[in-house]
Parts: C-alpha cells; sequence; structure tokens
C-alpha cells in the first residue's frame, strides 16, 4: 500500500495508507452490442451469463429444478442436463464481507483521528497565538 498526504494543517500533516480495492457490487457486466453466435437455447444463456457474471465479489451456485421422474442420484438437486430449468443463487464472498468491514472501521478511526488532530491543532494555534511558538511537536523515526 502506498501512503499519500492527507491533511496538512500547517503545524500538522497525516498521511494514510490507501486501502485496496475491493470489487464493484453489480451483479454482472453484460454487453449490450451484437453476441457472436446467437442464444437459442437455456444452456447457451446460462452459459453466456456465466462469463458475465462479477466472480471477484459474489460466490455463484447453479440449481437444477424440475421433475424428479427420471432423476438419478442425489435428489436435492438435479444435475443441470437432467433439470428442466436452473435458479441461480448468490452471495458475497466472505473475503470481501471481511475486508469491507474492516475499511469500514478503518476509515471510521481515522475519522476520529481526523476530529482529535484538528482539535489538537486548532488547540496548538491558539496557544501559539497567546504565548508564542514555545512548543514543538516531532514524530519518533522507526528504528
Amino acid at each position: 500500500m502506498s501512503k499519500r498526504p492527507y491533511l496538512n494543517y500547517g503545524n500538522l500533516e497525516w498521511h494514510f495508507e490507501q486501502d485496496d480495492k475491493t470489487p464493484p457490487r453489480q451483479l454482472a457486466s453484460i454487453p449490450l452490442g451484437e453476441l457472436d453466435e446467437p442464444i437459442t437455447t437455456g444452456r447457451e444463456l446460462l452459459a453466456y451469463l456465466s462469463k458475465c457474471l462479477n466472480k471477484d465479489r459474489y460466490a455463484f451456485r447453479n440449481r437444477g429444478r424440475g421433475s424428479r421422474k427420471h432423476a438419478t442420484g442425489f435428489m436435492r438437486d438435479l444435475t443441470i442436463d437432467q433439470a428442466e430449468r436452473v435458479a441461480i443463487y448468490f452471495q458475497e464472498k466472505e473475503s470481501v464481507i471481511k475486508k469491507e468491514i474492516f475499511q469500514r472501521n478503518r476509515w471510521k478511526d481515522r475519522y476520529q483521528l481526523n476530529d482529535a488532530i484538528r482539535e489538537l491543532s486548532r488547540r496548538l494555534y491558539e496557544h501559539a497565538e497567546k504565548y508564542g511558538d514555545d512548543v514543538l511537536i516531532l514524530q519518533k523515526k522507526e528504528k
């Protein structure tokens, strides 16, 4: 992560690390131009949609639905080959949720720090106006 200046009050300067970007919230990005091949069946539509879905942010499951008269195997979900229709389920990935919660909490803390620094800057300015520049604040250097 790179650091960039965030605040500069003249007598205080504050830098922070930029957050990693999270994937956009859009469910899919579907091009509106002409398709390479026309979509004629539901299976082709399902294959086309799977190319357009935002897999960076969401986890998708295709579950087969329909009559179970000729189904074999586990009956909770039909295989796509046995299904009459498909239900597409999605949910946000746990890693994305954790990353956004971390960033939200970090920004909240930064906002509170910003208020504290602004108040300190205001008090230092008032002190300097009243008594002169007799206070100097230095940041410790890491060893």
